[in-house]
């Protein structure tokens, strides 16, 4: 049935070829969702190597964790183009949630399963119960750019490894390897400065391949031996993880990680907005919320990372001048079919994890700058509760993130996971000192 054009938004004078809820031809919303999917992949890449690398996952388990990230992400993202916020926006796995489940690992699969699941019920319940104009205050732009920030400085502690080339060969080390790293985050920053146009939006992908290529010149890149007999189809094994169980230290920091998670995908749902129109923004940002939970709760029952709005949308929207969400739609079923290709999902995985570790060592840095730029949007002058109220969270943040470990040791596991987990602290720290410690007083007649 055709599909009149949507009015122009809102909040939108930007020259758009196709708006939200614009139907481009099927040739064109496949070749579009199809870009999309080529500027996606690599982010799973990172989020799989990252983990696998920390975890120590052996190729089939690293590839199955791969294949499962694929299924959630791809599902979520059909979702939340047609049910969800409805906006042209990326879904998949979240740092914040990757940075958990590798802080949460002694715990084991059953009791991050269960976290996953009272993360994704607390954001089910808040979006689809339109609940979140009630804990909206929370989220001040402090707050907000707070955990932005910190969400790449705690994972320093586990892409560092990575970028050195600590490897069961190397158990301390390469300098070679760590010297390819530095040269692919240069190559990565140059990438994403001089190439213009949609071809910007690919530098991560250009990073990869290159950075793959120069790991093979010094012999630390090799197909995988196994693509030749890995199926073209086939189902991530295993698919479902062990029964979620409720560990008490699993659930309290999974809560917090997904108050983490509740504010990028909030950030993200603003920041498109502002390239496409704001019409019906609340319900959308209700609806986004509430999907977003259903990430959490998938990757409760299958082993993966719960998926997030991803706040690099705007710029490609912006590069290719295609607003329309159908092409993220097309990209999500491109995604879940991925998932069902053991082939694919073995070749992705064998991309070198120092290139991993060094693309988004780059990425990360720009984060950090994003945070910076929300805490004092609109050119607002530094204030004196803001160096305590951001610059000693964003420190504790990071001081958790690189306790010794043998100091660790001495605490209860309960203690350990949660003192040691540098997001966590730096939340706490955060809400504390603005909404409690240092929250402005109401003056009288009020």
């Amino acid at each position: 049935m055709p599909v009149s054009p949507t009015p122009p938004p809102k909040a939108s004078g930007y020259d758009l070829l196709f708006r939200v809820d614009d139907r481009p031809s099927l040739i064109k919303t496949l070749l579009y969702g199809s870009q999309w999917a080529l500027l996606f992949l690599p982010t799973i890449t990172v989020s799989a190597g990252v983990v696998a690398g920390v975890l120590d996952y052996d190729t089939a388990a690293r590839s199955a964790f791969m294949g499962r990230i694929l299924l959630v992400s791809g599902v979520l993202m059909v979702f939340q183009t047609l049910w969800g916020h409805r906006y042209p926006l990326i879904d998949g796995p979240s740092s914040v949630v990757m940075l958990t489940l590798i802080t949460l690992a002694p715990l084991g699969s059953a009791a991050i399963g269960g976290g996953f699941l009272c993360g994704g019920l607390l954001l089910g319940l808040l979006g689809f119960s339109r609940l979140f104009r009630h804990v909206a205050r929370l989220f001040t732009d402090r707050v907000v750019g707070v955990i932005t920030a910190l969400i790449p400085m705690s994972l320093i502690p586990f892409l560092l490894p990575l970028v050195l080339g600590k490897t069961s060969e190397h158990p301390s080390g390469s300098p070679l390897i760590m010297g390819v790293s530095i040269l692919v985050m240069l190559i990565m920053i140059l990438f994403s400065t001089y190439l213009k146009g949609v071809h910007q939006s690919y530098s991560f992908l250009w990073t990869v391949v290159v950075g793959t290529g120069l790991m093979g010149l010094i012999g630390e890149f090799r197909v995988p031996t196994s693509l030749a007999v890995d199926p073209w189809l086939s189902l991530p094994t295993p698919l479902l993880g062990p029964a979620p169980q409720f560990h008490p230290v699993s659930v309290i920091t999974f809560l917090f990680a997904y108050l983490a998670v509740l504010a990028n995908e909030v950030g993200s749902v603003y920041s498109i907005a502002e390239v496409v129109g704001d019409d019906s923004l609340e319900q959308r940002l209700d609806r986004g919320i509430g999907f977003t939970g259903i990430g959490g709760i998938l990757s409760g029952f299958m082993p993966s990372l719960g998926t997030v709005s991803y706040a690099v949308s705007p710029g490609v929207v912006f590069a290719t001048r295609v607003a329309s969400r159908f092409p993220l739609t097309a990209c999500g079923l491109l995604v879940t079919a991925l998932a069902f290709s053991g082939k694919i999902t073995a070749l992705l995985a064998s991309i070198p994890l120092a290139v991993v570790g060094a693309a988004l060592f780059v990425i990360m840095g720009s984060q950090v700058m994003v945070g910076m730029s929300i805490i004092f949007k609109g050119g607002r002058e530094v204030s004196s509760k803001d160096y305590y109220v951001v610059g000693v969270p964003l420190l504790l943040g990071t001081a958790a993130s690189i306790m010794p470990e043998n100091f660790l040791q001495l605490l209860p596991l309960s203690l350990r996971v949660l003192v040691g987990n540098g997001l966590v602290v730096g939340i706490v720290s955060v809400l504390l000192l603005e909404h409690v410690v240092l929250r402005k007083k109401k003056t009288a007649g009020r």
